[in-house]
């Protein structure tokens, strides 16, 4: 007989319907399904499952805790017409007639093939066990994480089993997905990244072997503070893939007489602390309204690659001091202070915000935002991204300005300059941009940043050429891969690899190595964007059209590289008046010229589609639709054939 209802224990805890439907259900009562289920038990004591759930409190207090569960329990079933406890005077049972759990299927899997079993794994583990739970006993908290430790190494062992045969290149696939899936549960988890160094390797992907070890190596390092293990590092050296040791600089005759060398100076980004209001907020809608904002823009902060930001518990810190001086602020290396205070006038309760750069006592900007629901400019949402955008825009033109006020500008100066020019995608802006990149490394030469940056305006100069110049891949190539090996744990290089493989038709190296940067930065808005932008070329329109939605949505104040993506992701799929929308979001349309011909081409009109063909000859006189599609990367044939069909019907040659 089936059942009617399933409980999944994996991420967060729920309870579906047989259509899958979430079915609601008091969130104790399914902690104790899987408390029960997990250990194997038909039956349960009230006053031990009393413990498990409320911890160390008095019995008195979590028996009648318990009691209060079971009679919302028992209403609940009755509603559903079914029943998954059996509920007696001194203990509870379990009633599997009508439950299937997920646990169930990974038994029945244990028995099975490691691919298959991997499979399942796969399947269901899209989180840790119970990731939400929270219990107050540590009989309950000792269960959980023996749990969580349990599934975490049938899972590591079974990528072990699959990445160490000979035969691993027919399971590359899953072998990959699952130590991906196994670093999103467990960030230092060994046998995973093994397991892709291992796989890479076997299949030639001498770089991307090379990234992932980088990769582990710094977030060891810089989170822990210890270098890998014994069997990692020799197994990098095995696959040929450990970083060459650097060789010791000659040491001058006459130690006296030498100039001291000039260290490298790190990279200081500015930090910028949110600091809530000080005084009580007039009432507690209004308290909310103002935390939750302040939150939201904290978080949409951090999302932003040229700031860094304070902690929101560091800044509360500061918001309760007396006096928040200068002095004060400056300890904390902060460069950019967000005040908030509490404003009325005529019954309107308002936040007074003011950017203020803290060494120069300068006020950068000030607003004031009515909580009042109804007066929120269009939704909260617009207002989170609007504050967001300003108070980064506004940091990064202050540092701009400082350029004019020093002999040597900084790294990060030249950092920022750069990454002004890429706002609009043409050749001389890109070249500005690789200038500044050059200028910023050759203060701070490891500086992951601009390396990886200097790999995005040789990928942009290769793209808008349209020449196939293979030394400006290769050239970027490098950089990214300097760029990884200076800071594997920062999502730029894996970016700026993923684009460079996309240009050289290596698609699945292409995108291995945006699933890599994925685990660095999930929200990282340039990254999806660039993900998409591989999607879009190796035939997966549909996907890519929802990584670049997504991207727009975390940056809505985007380059134009990102609605140029948008774009062809549309006009790939057949939108050709969305694509065209597209490109009218871009600032400097010039780039885009090609594919606007070529959605009027598909429209059929004639008149436009001509015009924007006359516009890209004079900008790219020597273009011709069979040069251009016998470079242009897809992984599809059918793709070449919708673009060249519009580039004709534009009147292109």
């Amino acid at each position: 007989m089936r059942q009617t209802f399933r409980l999944y224990t994996f991420g967060n805890v729920r309870l579906t319907g047989r259509d899958g439907q979430p079915v609601p259900f008091p969130e104790k009562a399914l902690l104790a399904l899987a408390y029960l289920r997990s250990r194997g038990a038909t039956h349960i004591a009230r006053p031990e499952l009393a413990r498990v759930l409320w911890g160390e409190q008095t019995d008195a207090d979590i028996l009648r805790n318990l009691r209060q569960l079971i009679l919302r329990v028992k209403a609940r079933q009755r509603e559903l017409r079914t029943s998954f406890f059996h509920i007696g005077d001194t203990a509870i049972g379990f009633d599997p007639a009508n439950l299937s759990v997920d646990l169930d299927d990974l038994d029945a899997a244990r028995a099975a093939p490691p691919a298959d079993r991997l499979r399942a794994l796969l399947t269901y583990m899209r989180g840790v066990f119970l990731a939400d739970a929270k219990f107050a006993g540590e009989q309950a908290q000792f269960w959980v994480e023996g749990e969580r430790d349990k599934y975490l190494s049938v899972l590591a062992a079974d990528v072990q089993t699959l990445a160490t045969r000979r035969d691993v290149r027919a399971v590359a696939d899953l072998v990959k997905e699952a130590a991906f899936r196994l670093l999103e549960l467990d960030a230092y988890n060994d046998v995973a990244y093994e397991a892709l160094m291992r796989v890479f390797a076997c299949q030639g992907q001498l770089t991307q072997a090379k990234a992932i070890f980088a990769q582990y190596k710094t977030r060891l390092w810089r989170d822990l503070g210890v270098s890998p293990p014994q069997h990692t590092l020799d197994l990098s050296r095995a696959l040929r893939i450990a970083e060459p040791a650097r060789q010791p600089r000659p040491k001058p005759a006459t130690v006296a007489s030498a100039p001291a060398p000039l260290a490298s100076a790190p990279v200081c980004f500015p930090r910028v602390a949110l600091l809530p209001p000080a005084g009580a907020a007039p009432d507690g809608q209004t308290g909310t309204v103002a935390a939750a904002l302040l939150e939201d823009v904290t978080i949409g902060l951090c999302r932003v690659r040229t700031i860094k930001t304070v902690a929101p518990r560091t800044a509360r810190h500061i918001a309760t001091q007396a006096a928040k001086s200068t002095d004060l602020l400056a300890a904390k290396r902060i460069g950019y202070a967000l005040e908030t205070r509490f404003s009325g006038c005529g019954g309107r309760v308002s936040l007074w915000v003011e950017l203020v750069d803290v060494a120069h006592e300068n006020l950068l900007w000030a607003e004031r935002f009515e909580l009042t629901p109804a007066r929120l400019p269009h939704s909260y949402n617009e207002l989170v991204r609007l504050t967001v955008g300003t108070i980064a825009g506004r940091i990064e033109a202050d540092q701009l300005a400082r350029i004019d006020e020093t002999q040597q500008p900084s790294a990060y100066q030249h950092y920022l300059l750069a990454q002004r020019h890429l706002r609009r995608v043409d050749l001389p802006e890109v070249r500005r941009a690789r200038k500044a990149f050059r200028a910023s490394l050759r203060d701070a030469p490891d500086f992951a940043g601009a390396l990886a940056g200097l790999a995005r305006t040789e990928q942009l100069e290769w793209l808008l050429t349209a020449r196939g110049d293979d030394e400006l891949l290769h050239s970027a190539e490098t950089h990214a891969l300097q760029a990884i090996l200076m800071d594997g744990d920062d999502a730029g290089g894996y970016r700026a690899l993923g684009v460079t493989k996309l240009f050289q038709g290596a698609f699945d190296e292409s995108i291995d190595a945006f699933k890599g940067a994925e685990v660095s930065a999930p929200w990282y808005a340039d990254l999806l964007a660039d993900y998409a932008d591989t999607l879009v070329h190796a035939s997966e329109p549909g996907l890519a059209l929802a990584k670049i939605n997504l991207a727009i949505e975390l940056n809505p104040y985007c380059p134009d590289i990102y609605w140029w993506t948008a774009a062809g992701a549309n006009y790939f799929q057949g939108r050709y008046q969305p694509a065209l929308a597209c490109i009218n979001h871009m600032e400097d349309t010039n780039a885009a010229v090609r594919l606007a011909a070529a959605c009027w081409g598909m429209l059929g009109d004639k008149a436009k589609a001509n015009a924007l063909m006359r516009q890209t000859m004079s900008i790219f006189p020597d273009f011709a639709i069979d040069k251009w599609l016998a470079i242009m990367p897809v992984k599809e044939s059918w793709q070449k054939d919708q673009y060249r069909e519009g580039l004709r019907k534009a009147g292109f040659k």
